[in-house]
């Protein structure tokens, strides 16, 4: 029996791998440089929501996408969205799908937002892998 929010058997811990991520994003500061959530070879990441803690709103967006050739976006920050806690996304339980083997990059049209950003996603097993990669 599996408990609200935990994982029952082998199956599910190897094909769901919670990666909620939060990060502090300070103004001034280009948060393009690293990936906001590190793909896996295999698995696809599934975005669920992304809410954003603005502290200094500026004339720049922020684009959250996966780094495929042809990038998916799944949300975006507006320019001057103001100072408040906004709801970016909402793709409900099942998520929504970025390329998979790819990382989740937040892209910054400059430096200046400053806040928290918050991620609610998972790993899902999506390809071939070998035992060492589960």
């Amino acid at each position: 029996m599996t408990s609200r929010g935990g994982v029952a058997n082998q199956e599910q811990l190897t094909q769901f791998q919670d990666v909620t991520t939060q990060a502090v994003v300070a103004a001034g500061v280009d948060p393009s440089a690293a990936p906001f959530i590190a793909g896996k070879a295999g698995y696809t990441i599934y975005v669920r929501k992304i809410i954003a803690n603005i502290t200094t709103s500026v004339a720049q967006t922020l684009t959250f996408r996966d780094d495929a050739s042809t990038p998916v976006v799944c949300g975006v920050v507006m320019a001057s969205i103001g100072v408040g806690s906004w709801d970016i996304a909402d793709y409900g339980e099942e998520g929504f799908a970025l390329t998979e083997g790819k990382d989740l990059d937040l892209v910054a049209s400059a430096a200046g937002y400053a806040g928290t950003l918050w991620v609610s996603a998972y790993l899902r097993l999506t390809g071939v892998v070998t035992p060492a990669q589960l």
